[in-house]
């Protein structure tokens, strides 16, 4: 282990990647913790407020923040596991654009001789913007979906506080976010298939 030797940028990338989830849990929970305790909340606060809400392991048997919201015990940690998965499907969401017009300018530069033949082209170029256009379709729903989710539990509590409606919201991400999940899974693994074919066996 004397001789190895690790790039910097590693680390430098794991830290921004970690601070930016960081604040991007803080800026969206803030507005709840502040509802609650009527005057803006200091960073301490904010982040023992994280910990508390996001503290639940499968022997948690009290959580101040669930039990307010009147959610059942057993459901406790299905829903943080899919708030984190919300936001960092959020966070993901905002790098999906630019990984999709990578590979459709990765298409557009292709070349194809001309001894495969005319129809060959058309077959490809129809088949590529077949996929281009589902893909699309599919981060445009996935994307959609989170961004509204995460902004409806954040308007719950911008203004004034609507339990019933945050609780609602909650309860109903849970069993949503598999299939969200499973949008962006497809997503990532088809556009880094073709981005990196395009890569090695065209260039």
């Amino acid at each position: 282990m004397a001789g190895l030797k690790i790039d910097l940028r590693y680390f430098l990338a794991s830290y921004d990647q970690t601070k930016t989830a960081t604040e991007s849990v803080f800026n969206d929970l803030r507005p709840l913790l502040e509802a609650a305790l009527g005057k803006v909340a200091t960073q301490e606060e904010l982040s023992r407020f994280v910990d508390q809400v996001w503290s639940i392991t499968e022997g948690s048997t009290s959580n101040l923040f669930f039990e307010t919201l009147r959610i059942p015990q057993k459901e406790w940690l299905e829903i943080v596991f899919a708030w984190k998965a919300l936001l960092f499907y959020r966070l993901d969401g905002r790098k999906a654009e630019a990984s999709l017009v990578r590979m459709t300018e990765a298409m557009k530069a292709i070349k194809i001789h001309s001894s495969h033949g005319m129809s060959s082209f058309k077959v490809l170029h129809n088949l590529e913007r077949r996929i281009a256009r589902n893909l699309f379709k599919l981060k445009h729903r996935a994307c959609t979906y989170v961004d509204n989710t995460a902004s409806a539990l954040i308007n719950t509590v911008s203004s004034q506080f609507d339990a019933k409606t945050f609780r609602k919201t909650l309860l109903e991400l849970s069993p949503k976010i598999v299939a969200v999940g499973t949008d962006f899974t497809v997503f990532d693994q088809i556009v880094s298939y073709y981005n990196y074919l395009y890569k090695h066996l065209y260039n």
